[in-house]
């Protein structure tokens, strides 16, 4: 018997998805190399720390920016950030938006691929390959990614910080052969104080926070 395994990236407020029906290992989508301007997505070079010459930067986690001002496109290989580009007659690629402007300001690009354009912010790191096959990479911001769920390492912090009392730092760390990041939470402690009772600590967690948010990994500074 042959087992065909499909694949799907979507995001629940956005307007960006994609799908694998080809079967292939690993990819969450596809986008055809020849009809790729005809897809409603693209993957985007992000801003590094420092912007290359002749090329504008406009803040932490921007867009790259050529020297016309439009978005650079990402080449095979090359993660980037995929989004989804806004058009409000449309339905199905329309952005509503939050109750919060600012939130959904923060979630809109402009200039991406041509002037007057709009797109959506997925803030999800993606490359594709050659044949156009796109792979998850990595989340952006302070959140990462577990066996498909989105971890927000603000609030991890804030519910280990207040059980345990002390100053906590969550992140994830790459595992070899697990999907995504795997929860890590630096405790700092004063120099002699006793090691937190662990077992209370992950009782109170249970109460506080679903399975897949729970740090893994717990160190001591």
């Amino acid at each position: 018997m042959t087992l065909h395994a499909g694949e799907v990236y979507a995001s629940t407020e956005g307007n960006a998805n994609l799908a694998n029906t080809e079967n292939h290992p690993g990819a969450v989508g596809f986008i055809s190399p020849l009809l790729k301007p005809l897809y409603p997505v693209c993957l985007m070079r992000l801003a590094p720390e420092t912007a290359e010459p002749g090329c504008a930067r406009d803040g932490a986690g921007a867009l790259l920016r050529g020297p016309d001002g439009l978005g650079v496109p990402c080449q095979p290989g090359e993660p980037g950030e995929l989004l989804g580009k806004v058009d409000q007659r449309d339905a199905s690629r329309n952005f509503a938006g939050y109750t919060d402007r600012e939130a959904t300001r923060r979630k809109l690009v402009f200039d991406v691929l041509k002037r007057g354009d709009c797109w959506f912010r997925t803030g999800d790191l993606l490359q594709a390959d050659a044949d156009g096959f796109v792979y998850f990479v990595d989340r952006m911001g302070d959140t990462y990614r577990y066996k498909g769920e989105n971890v927000s390492t603000a609030e991890v912090a804030a519910v280990l910080g207040g059980i345990a009392h002390l100053r906590v730092a969550q992140y994830g760390v790459a595992v070899p052969h697990v999907d995504g990041r795997v929860g890590m939470a630096a405790l700092e402690m004063e120099i002699g104080a006793p090691a937190p009772d662990m077992a209370r600590l992950y009782a109170a967690l249970d109460e506080q926070l679903p399975p897949y948010a729970h740090p893994r990994f717990v160190s001591r500074l």
